[in-house]
């Protein structure tokens, strides 16, 4: 189950990531992969949105709160594993029986 998690939350960052890079290149909101990236993460970042002022500099703009916004996802994905190895810790039968597999 943690894969499903860390799968999800890489999801998210490459998403925010995507972002970032269009915004800070400039790229034509108006394009369809763009426009498809900012309505796929516009959900994501808007709860970090004027946590930081935004750099802008010849229509490009660096938006540091993306940056936050992926950080705490990933802090988010990290407790949520670490919430579930306590409610189902790994036991060393387990350990053992996937390292007989690889």
């Amino acid at each position: 189950t943690h894969k499903v998690v860390w799968y999800i939350v890489a999801v998210i960052d490459i998403l925010l990531g995507f972002r970032m890079l269009l915004l800070a290149l400039g790229a034509n909101p108006n394009s369809g992969f763009t426009n498809l990236i900012y309505a796929l993460s516009n959900p994501l970042a808007s709860p970090f949105r004027g946590i930081l002022s935004k750099t802008v500099t010849s229509g490009a703009i660096f938006d540091w709160s993306i940056i936050i916004a992926a950080a705490v996802y990933t802090l988010i994905g990290f407790g949520i594993v670490e919430l579930l190895q306590l409610i189902k810790p790994v036991s060393k039968t387990e350990v053992e029986n996937t390292l007989d597999k690889s």
